[in-house]
């Protein structure tokens, strides 16, 4: 199923194909198997992004097997989670979902002007 989806995005997004992103839930835990099962399905010549919601993935251990592998860790705000801001690879992706309040809180924008 994933190398139908790498497939489907490459081609139907073509040149405009950025990052690829996977969700994982949030009861999803870190084990040993399933980082390895997450690292063997990924397509390497993709720039995936992994976004783990579970704290136990928040670890050396992952940041650095998915980093041997192209993989780059998803951070986030979330009121759950620790706001650390995580780059394993030269690719750095962070989510806003919002703190304090899950999806409900607002960010402010700054623009310089010029």
């Amino acid at each position: 199923m994933i190398s139908d989806f790498y497939n489907t995005i490459e081609e139907g997004l073509k040149e405009k194909l950025g990052t690829v992103l996977f969700q994982m839930p949030p009861r999803f835990d870190y084990t040993e198997e399933r980082l390895e099962k997450i690292i063997n399905s990924l397509d390497t010549s993709f720039d995936n992004v992994v976004e783990f919601r579970h704290n136990s993935w928040r670890n050396a251990t992952v940041y650095n097997e998915l980093a041997k592998n192209k993989i780059s860790f998803c951070g986030m705000s979330h009121p759950d989670l620790p706001a650390d801001i995580i780059q394993n690879t030269l690719v750095l992706y962070y989510r806003m979902h919002g703190v304090p309040n899950l999806y409900q809180s607002p960010y402010k924008v700054s623009a310089k002007k010029k």
